[in-house]
């Protein structure tokens, strides 16, 4: 299943969703002959992307987050920019036999852990507590 994200994130990296939808798909059309499924962003209410996801072979995605609820689901994700979930994807070329790479827990507890208020984020303890996040999971 191809994700794109927003036509406004595509511009802003100087291309668009149509450019980056054509060029992952003659990318994976190297790699697999599986049918791709395309859910533009727009065509996913959130009632809806869980049972869209679970029947797929891997979720393909620039950094949405569309990639975190495959993880989620214990579906394979492929992301081509870096986004929270990037650490646990699997590289293109590997579509026939994409990975649901272990650390699933850690990284959404850390990302649980990540979620400051504007006044945590103002103040100097916020560094403390990403160090020390950071040096738990690894």
């Amino acid at each position: 299943m191809l994700c794109p994200s927003s036509e406004f994130l595509y511009q802003y990296y100087g291309t668009s969703l149509g450019a980056w939808t054509e060029n992952v798909i003659l990318e994976l059309r190297k790699h697999t002959n599986r049918p791709i499924v395309v859910r533009p962003k727009a065509l996913m209410p959130k009632d809806d992307i869980d049972a869209a996801i679970h029947d797929a072979w891997c979720v393909v995605t620039h950094v949405s987050a569309a990639a975190l609820d495959a993880l989620r689901l214990g579906v394979p994700i492929i992301t081509t920019g870096a986004c929270a979930a990037s650490p646990l994807a699997t590289a293109i070329d590997q579509v026939e036999s994409p990975v649901c790479a272990e650390g699933r827990d850690e990284l959404f507890s850390l990302l649980a852990h990540s979620q400051f208020t504007p006044d945590e984020m103002l103040s100097q303890d916020i560094i403390q507590i990403i160090d020390r996040l950071f040096a738990e999971i690894n």
